[in-house]
């Protein structure tokens, strides 16, 4: 982009991945604080519902600037990255490229340290995602202390369902004395006893 400065809102109101990746690998700061500020163009979840589109984000380089985004933007436009990635790492043909830009280091940052709660529940999401079929990728998960992350995440105030899933994808390649040794038994305990207290507070008086 020759005429950055000149041609930023032009490209903007381009719907379409080139122009996304395009503008997300930009080099002029001014241009990437132009998307940064939401002002330009939406790149959050609605351009990949369709495995299609998620391909071409991925073979057009626009998975690295949306994890860049995942460390360093601001808290609204790090949890619209985490959404996008999170629908990315849905379609299985694309998750070891994506795994080789680092997600899932990021995406475990993100549960430990995501400013917004749901950026913590899409992290979750992405990584069930990732752990779905692919050793490799539940070994890095593994190797990068996700597993700690995934157990801390369900004692919290958020939904369990997606750390639960990525737990069980993981359990095959992890031995069952080192899930105790993270502390898998007072974390599983916690979980029972909030799911008691959820179904009495349903039941009718």
């Amino acid at each position: 982009m020759k005429d950055d400065e000149k041609n930023v809102l032009a490209v903007l109101g381009r719907s379409n991945i080139a122009a996304l990746v395009q503008l997300l690998t930009a080099t002029s700061p001014r241009i990437r604080e132009k998307l940064e500020s939401r002002e330009g163009y939406d790149f959050s979840p609605e351009v990949v519902h369709v495995s299609r589109n998620s391909r071409s984000i991925v073979g057009r380089g626009g998975v690295r600037p949306l994890i860049e985004i995942c460390q360093t933007g601001d808290s609204v436009m790090q949890a619209d990255a985490a959404c996008t990635l999170k629908d990315i790492s849905a379609v299985p043909e694309v998750r070891p490229a994506v795994s080789e830009e680092g997600i899932i280091k990021v995406m475990i940052n993100l549960l430990d340290c995501g400013a917004l709660l749901r950026s913590k529940e899409y992290a979750a999401d992405c990584l069930q995602n990732l752990t779905l079929s692919n050793d490799n990728l539940r070994r890095c998960v593994i190797s990068e202390g996700g597993i700690r992350s995934l157990l801390d995440y369900l004692v919290g105030p958020l939904p369990q369902e997606s750390a639960d899933g990525a737990l069980r994808n993981l359990v095959g390649v992890i031995s069952v004395d080192v899930l105790v040794s993270l502390g898998l038994l007072p974390r599983l305990v916690h979980v029972l006893k909030s799911g008691l207290l959820v179904h009495r507070k349903q039941q009718p008086q």
